[in-house]
């Protein structure tokens, strides 16, 4: 009798299991997951506006463009960029100061054969330094341009008793020269001559945004400004009339992101924090400082980001994708659901032995609608990696 008592007992028992097991698995009341190492990032997804700090140059004629660098170079200051030709100009002239450019530097090459070459050289830099003092005396009405008249009569004087009694190869190279000014006369109205006025990085590219996307006005923007660009810029060939713009040179050092933002966004972004930059299509994360952020017009926002890192692109590219990186959080990964409020503690219960359910006290440092990033309150007796969380937490709470 007390044997089949016994196994009662034992089938009930089997069945009550059973039956606890079965609820747990449909109500996933012990469902686990196991405790990763994770992050998770606090990120805007927007549009943003380059803004560069550049030079324009405008062309001085009407005429076609010859290239001397190609747009992204980068260039010391002086350094020839491009030509403006114009139809008028006669190319045989080009040929003919060509050689005689050629004439000349042979002739300077050969110094046994023109002694005197230095001292005539220095006659030119004062007589040209004089006509221009003469040049303002006039202009300015000044009682001294009757001398600087007479110093510049005597230094030319002087020049020419050199040449006479020099070497023939003066009087050779002296001709050259007045032959190259009368050709440069008829040639320079129709030839310009493109030198960088400042070393940077050369860029042909333009669009109808330069005056306004300006470092001067970088602060002034606003919102609906920026939604009305929606061309890029298109890289200047072929003919273009006086006074077009023409060539651009970019301080490759300085560009900046002007970002509009909304309400929500606004509180997240800090002026003088720093901010990494994810643009659409290019590998490498770019770093920011946060220079200002200002209200526009309605209820938006603009963010100007300072970028510490360069972009490839950016002196031919005016908008762009980017994501915001604002903060990373790193720590302990574990579903959202996971994390409860036990007795006013935040935490999780870890199932690694399923009959004893326990508690973990945590921070929960960043959070979105599936996944929690946190850390142990308790470095001794907390969490650890590959612990068996609970996912349902607030199952295990007391009722």
């Amino acid at each position: 009798m007390g044997k089949n008592i016994f196994k009662i007992l034992l089938i009930i028992a089997v069945i009550l299991y059973i039956g606890k097991v079965s609820f747990n698995a449909i109500t996933g009341k012990d469902k686990t997951a196991l405790v990763n190492y994770g992050n998770l990032t606090e990120a805007i997804s927007t549009d943003a506006y380059i803004i560069r700090n550049e030079t324009i140059i405008d062309s001085p004629i009407t005429g076609e463009i010859k290239k001397m660098v190609l747009s992204g170079e980068r260039v010391p200051k002086g350094t020839k960029i491009a030509e403006v030709i114009s139809s008028n100009l006669d190319k045989n002239k080009l040929k003919e100061l060509d050689d005689i450019n050629k004439k000349i530097q042979e002739i300077k090459n050969n110094a046994s054969n023109n002694p005197y070459e230095a001292d005539i050289e220095n006659l030119e830099n004062l007589i040209k330094k004089e006509e221009e003092k003469y040049q303002n005396a006039v202009k300015n009405n000044s009682n001294s341009a009757d001398e600087l008249k007479k110093q510049i009569e005597d230094l030319k004087n002087k020049k020419e008793q050199i040449i006479n009694k020099g070497p023939s190869s003066l009087k050779d190279l002296e001709d050259l020269k007045n032959q190259k000014t009368l050709l440069e006369q008829v040639i320079n109205p129709n030839l310009a001559l493109i030198n960088a006025p400042e070393a940077g990085m050369v860029s042909f590219y333009f669009d109808k945004y330069e005056n306004q996307l300006d470092t001067k006005k970088m602060y002034n923007l606003t919102s609906e400004m920026l939604s009305k660009i929606t061309t890029e810029p298109i890289e200047k060939n072929g003919n273009l009339k006086q006074n077009n713009m023409l060539v651009k040179i970019i301080d490759n050092s300085k560009w900046y992101l002007a970002i509009p933002i909304n309400k929500d966004d606004y509180k997240l972004i800090k002026e003088g924090e720093k901010i990494k930059v994810n643009i659409d299509g290019y590998d490498n994360q770019l770093r920011g400082d946060v220079l200002k952020v200002y209200k526009t017009d309605g209820k938006a926002y603009i963010a100007i980001i300072n970028m510490i890192d360069m972009y490839k692109d950016f002196y031919k590219v005016r908008k762009v994708k980017v994501n915001l990186i604002l903060n990373d959080y790193t720590g302990y990964e574990v579903p959202k659901s996971s994390v409860i409020n036990n007795k006013g503690k935040t935490g999780v219960f870890i199932l690694n032995n399923i009959k004893y359910p326990v508690f973990k006290e945590v921070i929960v440092k960043a959070e979105n609608d599936k996944i929690a990033i946190i850390e142990n309150k308790d470095m001794v007796s907390g969490i650890k990696m590959y612990d068996k969380v609970a996912v349902n937490g607030k199952d295990y709470v007391s009722k």
